[in-house]
């Protein structure tokens, strides 16, 4: 499981930036975006609790997507430019 985390945040990393390959530069993005997607299954995304008549609510966005929008900044100095 944890392979298919790091594998999928390589790739959405590389086809953010247009590249055919994963500049090393950026393993400490990939470990911010398994961590995060990791801690939100492991508790199941739940944002929070209520007793009385149970009710649970659980946060429904993409951890790779909110670390890649915190890290934006970054990876433009890894963007590709494409011509024509």
């Amino acid at each position: 499981m944890i392979d298919h985390y790091i594998q999928s945040a390589k790739q959405r990393i590389m086809n953010e930036c247009w590249r055919d390959d994963f500049p090393v530069e950026l393993d400490h993005i990939v470990v911010e975006m398994v961590t995060g997607k990791m801690n939100n299954t492991s508790i199941g995304g739940i944002t929070s609790i209520k007793r009385g008549d149970t009710s649970m609510s659980y946060d429904s966005s993409d951890a790779f997507h909110r670390t890649l929008e915190r890290y934006s900044g970054e990876l433009e100095r890894f963007r590709r430019v494409i011509i024509g």
